[in-house]
């Protein structure tokens, strides 16, 4: 099965909040896991957001 970034979903970009991380999506997509470590409490969840978004725009993504 071939993924495609511009068909991927919430639910294939989405943490996995049982296994933590991006799981395997990001991988087969060819996405690299952000840079930064999402904090326990959240406390960085900005800087986690936009390397997250650098990512995806990198892949060619139009964010808004």
């Amino acid at each position: 099965m071939r993924w495609f970034l511009s068909a991927a979903g919430a639910r294939d970009l989405a943490p996995n909040p049982v296994r933590g991380g991006f799981g395997t999506a990001w991988q087969k997509l060819g996405l690299k896991h952000p840079e930064t470590e999402l904090a326990a409490d959240l406390s960085n969840i900005d800087d986690f957001v936009k390397d997250v978004f650098h990512e995806l725009r990198a892949k060619g993504l139009n964010l808004k």
